[in-house]
């Protein structure tokens, strides 16, 4: 028997928190559902259209508020956030006549927050053509404290002029140095040495500059470090010329050819001169397994303010494996990159539509420049 009293929409004085975000790990946002009475003959025209406001003064079907009783700086943070409804149930059958119906209402918004999560994914490693100023050297300076281990076994070298490095270069460490000969039963002559050069084998990488003390920071330990003999600079015939050597920190394995059967290198040869001189850091594209951050937001329209992935591309827009001096980005931009330890798009934002909350879903991925 139809009650007109519920010609009307009669809500029920409570509402329920839908905790949309939970998975997400935030139960501080929540969606809110609304429940009323209403006959079957008035649900289509009193049924309110997508995208309503919730109204915070509606009253219950006794007439009580249906939000009384909430403290006042809750009920204005919920008012802050905008509810819109964004979807009506088709309504359940309530009597037995089943002309009464009972709907339910879900009102949505969009929180301003991002949701952040860390994850491993293989990702893009951008290859690197790195050819200019090849060669392009300065002279490491003094002693002492002018080169030091750093507690992180990086290496700390002071040196005449900064400017001709970046942040990324790979660089080789050079040394001047004269060894003596032995004689008979290994017995240090005094009287010949030679001078060679001596480098560092594998190129070392510059992981940070301070331009206004000109010190370079290696990302390993000169120490330690096995040596290899150069070029022959020249040879004399007066050892007791060597002067001290200006490099004590830097003494470690020195890898020389066996005709020198030196033994104990401390008591040797001497360095006269150390350099550190950039070399080839090109390298291929791969893919590796890195860590990755995911940022997931969510708006009520189609966000506008979609990161670009990032991909190496020439000035017609034809895209590359491979960054160098003439690509977007560009070889002295990315090593800035690697510098401040940006985070670039490596795949593209993928962006949902949940059809009955009426939100745009965001989500970005992204992983360090190396």
């Amino acid at each position: 028997m139809n009650d007109d009293f519920f010609d009307n929409k009669k809500y029920v004085g409570k509402w329920t928190p839908v905790y949309y975000f939970a998975e997400l790990g935030d139960t501080d946002n929540f969606f809110i559902e609304l429940k009323y009475f209403i006959n079957k003959t008035h649900y289509l025209k009193t049924k309110s259209d997508v995208g309503t406001a919730l109204d915070f003064d509606m009253l219950d079907y006794d007439g009580i508020g249906v939000f009384a009783g909430i403290p006042e700086t809750t009920l204005e943070m919920l008012k802050n956030r905008n509810y819109k409804l964004a979807f009506v149930s088709d309504g359940i059958e309530y009597n037995d006549d089943g002309d009464l119906l009972i709907v339910s209402e879900t009102y949505s918004y969009a929180p301003n927050k991002e949701y952040i999560s860390y994850e491993n994914d293989i990702v893009p490693i951008w290859g690197l053509k790195d050819v200019g100023a090849l060669g392009l050297s300065t002279v490491i300076l003094g002693r002492g404290n002018n080169c030091r281990t750093t507690i992180e076994w990086h290496t700390l070298l002071k040196v005449a002029d900064v400017t001709k490095f970046s942040t990324g270069d790979k660089v080789s460490v050079l040394a001047k140095a004269s060894f003596a000969k032995r004689g008979i039963n290994n017995v240090l002559t005094g009287i010949v040495y030679e001078t060679y050069e001596l480098l560092t084998p594998n190129a070392v990488t510059i992981v940070s500059i301070d331009t206004p003390n000109r010190i370079i920071e290696l990302d390993r330990p000169l120490a330690d470090m096995s040596w290899s003999i150069g070029n022959t600079l020249h040879t004399s015939h007066s050892y007791k010329e060597i002067p001290d050597h200006c490099y004590e920190c830097l003494w470690g394995t020195i890898s020389i050819d066996s005709k020198w059967n030196v033994g104990n290198t401390n008591l040797n040869y001497r360095i006269h001169s150390m350099s550190v001189k950039k070399v080839d850091s090109s390298r291929p594209f791969k893919r590796r397994d890195r860590q990755t951050k995911t940022t997931t937001s969510f708006h009520s329209e189609y966000p506008n303010d979609v990161p670009k992935i990032v991909v190496p591309q020439l000035g017609d827009g034809s895209e590359l494996d491979v960054i160098s001096k003439s690509t977007t980005p560009s070889i002295r931009q990315w090593k800035e990159y690697i510098k401040a330890e940006k985070l670039f798009v490596y795949t593209e934002p993928t962006i949902e539509y949940d059809e009955i909350n009426k939100l745009y879903k965001m989500i970005v991925k992204e992983t360090k420049c190396i």
